[in-house]
C-alpha cells in the first residue's frame, strides 16, 4: 500500500464544503440568528452542533486513510446538515413570529 493515494485531500474538501454550508445557513438569516443567541436553548444546541462538527471533522481527517473510520465522514456531513437545519429553523421561526407580530 506504499503507492496508494491518500484520501486526506478528498476529506478536506468535504469538510470545507460542509463548513461553508454551515456558515451559509448561519449567516443567511444573520439578523434573526443573532436575536436567537439570547435564548440559552439555542446557544447550547448551536454550540453543541458546531463542536460535534469540529470533532467529527477532526476524526474524519486524521483517519482519512483508514477504511474502518469512514463513519466519521458520514458523521461530519450529518452534523453539518443538522447544524444547518437548526440555524434555519430557529431563524425562520423567529422571522415568522416577528412578521406575524407574535
Amino acid at each position: 500500500m506504499a503507492n496508494s493515494k491518500s484520501d486526506k485531500a478528498t476529506v478536506s474538501i468535504l469538510i470545507i464544503a460542509c463548513a461553508v454550508v454551515i456558515l451559509i445557513f448561519h449567516f443567511a438569516w444573520s439578523k434573526y440568528l443573532f436575536m436567537n443567541y439570547s435564548r440559552p436553548v439555542f446557544v447550547i444546541g448551536d454550540m453543541a452542533l458546531v463542536l460535534a462538527f469540529a470533532w467529527a471533522s477532526f476524526k474524519a481527517y486524521n483517519n482519512a486513510d483508514d477504511p474502518n473510520y469512514d463513519g466519521w465522514r458520514w458523521a461530519a456531513v450529518l452534523v453539518a446538515v443538522l447544524a444547518s437545519i437548526w440555524a434555519a429553523a430557529w431563524s425562520t421561526g423567529l422571522m415568522n413570529n416577528i412578521s406575524q407580530g407574535i
